[in-house]
């Protein structure tokens, strides 16, 4: 697998994983911090030997940023309910360059980032 770089210059209190073969790299980032002193992170993930054509992200949010809540969870912007089908969507990332993507992830929030290439084209 290839290198993945994930920058944290205000080292904030967040997680970060990749998975991924030689045409999709995942890249899901947990932003931990809450409360009254919660920040956003702003993450630059750099995939130098991965150029990517296409990068779309999902959010899990909650609202107010509440570490808490039980409801008003929304993941692709839309909730997640016991009895109706999910209609969340993947926002796609117009701030990238094929090595370098920048993304905010909210205070109490995740975000999955999907890198995409295709074969050829690199």
């Amino acid at each position: 697998m290839e290198r993945l770089k994930i920058g944290n210059k205000e080292t904030l209190n967040l997680s970060a994983y990749a998975v991924g073969d030689a045409e999709q790299l995942f890249v899901t980032i947990i932003n931990k911090e809450y409360g009254a002193g919660a920040r956003s992170a702003t993450v630059t993930i750099q995939t130098p030997e991965f150029s990517a054509n296409h990068v779309k992200a999902i959010f899990l949010l909650s609202e107010k940023n509440d570490a808490t809540a039980k409801d008003g969870i929304t993941l692709g912007g839309a909730p997640i309910e016991n009895d109706a089908p999910w209609n969340g969507t993947w926002k796609v990332l117009n701030d990238s360059r094929a090595n370098q993507i920048n993304i905010i992830v909210p205070a109490t929030s995740a975000v999955v980032v999907k890198l995409e290439r295709s074969i050829g084209l690199n």
